[in-house]
C-alpha cells in the first residue's frame, strides 16, 4: 500500500496501553470503566439471566422466555456476549444508566443530539424515556431552549 491510513495501520493483535480496542466495534473503553461494566453486570440479575440466555441459546418461542428477559426478545439476534459484557450490536448494554446518562447529557445537547450519541455506543431499556426526562427536567436546557429557536427559511 502506497498511502497508509489509521485502519489499516493498526493490527488487531496491538493494544493501546489503557484502552481496549476492538476493530469490528470500534469503541474505546478504559480498562476501569471495562472492569466496571463487568462487576455491574455481575451484580446484576437481569443481565446475568440474559446473558445465560445468550450463551443457552433462545427458544422458539417468546412464551418459553423468563419474563425479565422478554424485553430483550426482539433483539436477541444482536446480543453477543464478550468478556462478560453484553453487547447489542457495536454497543454495550449497561446496567445501570446512572453516570453514563449525565455524561450523554454532557455539553447540554438536545434530545436528538443526546439520542445520537447513546446509540453510537450505549443501550438499556428505555434509553431514549430517560434521555427526554433528563433533558426535560435539566434548568440549563430549559432555561436556554427558547433562546434558539428554528427560524423559517427565507428565499434570497
Amino acid at each position: 500500500m502506497v498511502t497508509a491510513d489509521a485502519l489499516s495501520c493498526l493490527s488487531p493483535l496491538d493494544e493501546v496501553p489503557d484502552m481496549k480496542v476492538k476493530v469490528h466495534h470500534l469503541i474505546r473503553i478504559t480498562l476501569a470503566k471495562m472492569q466496571e461494566f463487568k462487576d455491574k453486570t455481575a451484580k446484576d440479575q437481569t443481565l446475568q439471566l440474559l446473558s445465560h440466555q445468550v450463551v443457552q441459546g433462545w427458544p422458539d418461542s417468546i412464551k418459553k422466555v423468563d419474563s425479565v428477559v422478554k424485553p430483550y426478545w426482539s433483539m436477541r439476534d444482536d446480543i453477543s456476549v464478550e468478556d462478560r459484557i453484553l453487547l447489542l450490536g457495536s454497543r454495550v448494554m449497561v446496567p445501570e444508566s446512572g453516570n453514563i446518562l449525565q455524561q450523554i447529557h454532557e455539553g447540554h445537547l438536545g434530545i436528538e443530539k443526546c439520542k445520537l450519541r447513546a446509540k453510537s455506543c450505549v443501550y438499556w431499556p428505555n434509553i431514549y424515556r430517560e434521555i427526554e426526562t433528563l433533558i426535560d427536567s435539566c434548568t440549563v436546557c430549559q432555561k436556554y431552549q427558547t433562546s434558539q429557536q428554528k427560524e423559517p427559511m427565507i428565499p434570497s
